[in-house]
């Protein structure tokens, strides 16, 4: 009875990787797109003005000499070739701050725990959701 289990054991076993064998002959893995994007070359070749709510009178890009301060946001963005750009009405104080680097090396992960540690929270935006 033993001896019977064993041998039927075995067969299985051969069985398998006779099946695994023939399934993986032949056939060679199809590559993957992996989408990759870039931030723009400079503030002027984005569509962010068109972006804008309609009710914001005559937009503009606001050109701004950054001086960002150890450890925050911006001076990560900045010395991971990034750039930021400012938006909107300047009298009227209303627009947008809108700033692109590429995730090199976790950065994005990186900043989420300070976020947290500053009361920030995850929020789904479902019209923007794929």
């Amino acid at each position: 009875m033993i001896k019977r289990n064993l041998v039927q054991k075995r067969n299985l076993v051969l069985l398998l990787t006779a099946v695994t064998l023939t399934g993986c002959a032949g056939s060679s893995p199809e590559p993957v797109s992996v989408a990759s994007f870039n931030p723009p070359i400079d503030c002027n070749s984005t569509t962010i003005l068109a972006a804008l709510p309609q009710d914001l009178p005559n937009p503009v890009y606001i050109p701004t000499e950054w001086q960002p301060a150890a450890g925050t946001d911006l001076e990560a963005i900045l010395s991971n070739n990034g750039i930021a750009c400012t938006y909107g009405v300047q009298q009227a104080e209303a627009g947008a701050f809108v700033a692109w680097t590429k995730d090199t090396a976790g950065l994005f992960q990186s900043r989420v725990a300070g976020w947290e540690r500053d009361g920030f929270v995850e929020a789904a935006i479902t019209s923007l959701q794929p």
